[in-house]
């Protein structure tokens, strides 16, 4: 039986793997991990203040509009990354091909992302 789909090799998934890992580690660099039910206390939110909505910087949600280029949240990551908050975080060692994993500090600062 024939499969439509081409072969892979180790060296190109490795290559693909690289190329997210990298991608994300210059998005996230510097960038403190904020809970998505958090909200950063320097961000002003619709609820906050007595503005007309277009005239705040945040979504329908009260989450900032734009990114801020400081903080990040799950939602900001592709679905299926985990998020590993501190050193000491436990894990699966399962390994899923193209899975982003994030490493974080005991603060929540981001360290490195790493793929699998």
């Amino acid at each position: 039986m024939d499969f439509p789909f081409t072969q892979v090799s180790q060296k190109e998934i490795a290559e693909m793997h690289q190329k997210l890992v990298d991608e994300w580690n210059k998005k996230l660099k510097g960038r403190v991990y904020v809970k998505d039910t958090e909200k950063p206390k320097d961000q002003v939110y619709v609820d906050d203040v007595e503005k007309p909505k277009d005239q705040v910087n945040v979504d329908d949600a009260g989450k900032p509009a734009a990114d801020d280029g400081t903080t990040f949240t799950k939602k900001m990551l592709p679905p299926d990354a985990r998020v590993l908050e501190g050193p000491m975080a436990m894990m699966t060692m399962d390994y899923r091909v193209g899975r982003l994993n994030v490493h974080l500090d005991e603060n929540g600062k981001f360290v490195n992302a790493t793929a699998g």
